[in-house]
């Protein structure tokens, strides 16, 4: 939660497992970096399956604890909006997830 208020303005990026382990399981975790740069864990989140629901209601925890959190930048899939609407926050998505996005839908062309 430190890491989080201390450099969660800067910035945080937010990623799962995506079914790379052999449990049900899938693990989120929240990232801010420090003032050099390192990659520091500021929160996770363990869900049976990871949808745009779970990351709302992620958001909505950290709502909660810091009700004034605006990053300059984010890196995630959804949400964050949805519960921040007022944020300046720019959104960045994942490449990786552009790509199976793109692919996914180019196949039923």
């Amino acid at each position: 939660m430190d890491w989080l208020m201390r450099y969660g303005e800067r910035g945080i990026a937010i990623d799962d497992t995506f079914d790379l382990t052999r449990y049900n399981l899938k693990v989120a975790a929240l990232m801010v970096a420090d003032g050099r740069d390192r990659g520091l864990p500021a929160g996770f989140l363990i869900s049976s399956h990871m949808s745009s629901a779970d990351i709302t209601c992620l958001f909505e925890v950290i709502k909660e604890l810091v009700p004034n959190f605006d990053p300059k930048v984010l890196m995630t899939d959804e949400g964050f909006k949805e519960v921040f609407p007022d944020a300046q926050t720019t959104l960045n998505f994942c490449r990786y997830h552009i790509y199976k996005t793109w692919t996914r839908k180019t196949s039923k062309v």
